[in-house]
């Protein structure tokens, strides 16, 4: 099994490369092309740094328009941001309700956000539209991510692997990463909870297979994800083909 490699930068956290996974063909995806991370926010004038001299031709960001103005993302000179919200706002907010939820009520919320990652219309266009950044960009350097860069960010690079060939155990070796990924920043926040706070936080700073999964039976009733890639997100052949010639070596 093949796994990212995460990127060690100051500000941002989650950051990782799908540069090296193997693909089919013998092929591999190129280095330095392909990146999710959680938002910019956080990021140092280091960090932004770093982006720039990757050369990063695009920002793709998940977020819808009340997130993205909590922790705006900084901007990446050279760079195109492009936002491409992907769920329904009211999802969102329940996580910022004043209601405490528990440990279970967050868990059935995100497995009804990856159901809706799979068979909403506008979350279905959000991918599209991120397939073709893709294919604009040719083959430069494209960042994508949402919140924490776990979910949202996750069923794309899930959907990005699968046109590329990568090996499913692969693909989903790197969604299960998020969880290395996040660690610090959810020690940092349950510091100081209690038990329910603690169990609670554990679903929502991490991925688990019962989120995936809601996504996965919905995927696998329409076909499997090459049919989903094709029917739901409308990704013909031939731009397959450039996505494999642009980002794979």
């Amino acid at each position: 099994m093949n796994k990212p490699e995460f990127l060690d930068f100051e500000g941002m956290i989650n950051v990782r490369d799908l540069g090296g996974l193997p693909v089919s063909g013998g092929r591999r995806i190129r280095s330095g092309v392909l990146l999710r991370a959680a938002h910019l926010g956080m990021a140092t004038d280091n960090d932004l740094q770093r982006l720039r001299q990757l050369g990063l031709k695009y920002v793709v960001d998940f977020r819808d328009i009340d997130e993205a103005a909590h922790s705006p993302d900084r901007d990446v000179i050279g760079a195109e941001h492009v936002a491409l919200p992907v769920l329904d706002p009211e999802r969102v907010r329940v996580m910022s309700t004043i209601t405490p939820l528990s440990a279970e009520q967050v868990a059935e919320h995100f497995r009804d956000i990856y159901r809706y990652m799979a068979l909403s219309e506008r979350a279905r266009q959000g991918y599209r539209k991120f397939f073709s950044v893709l294919l604009d960009a040719r083959g430069s350097a494209v960042l994508w991510h949402c919140t924490q860069g776990k979910d949202r960010t996750g069923i794309g690079a899930l959907l990005l692997l699968a046109a590329l060939g990568a090996d499913s155990r692969d693909a989903l070796a790197d969604y299960y990463l998020s969880n290395r990924g996040l660690l610090s920043e959810y020690r940092r926040v349950t510091a100081l909870g209690d038990a329910a706070q603690t169990a609670m936080a554990k679903k929502v700073f991490f991925v688990h297979g019962s989120f995936l999964r809601a996504w996965l039976d919905e995927v696998e009733a329409l076909g499997g994800t090459s049919e989903f890639l094709r029917s739901a997100i409308g990704l013909t052949d031939g731009e397959v083909r450039q996505l494999r010639e642009f980002y794979t070596e």
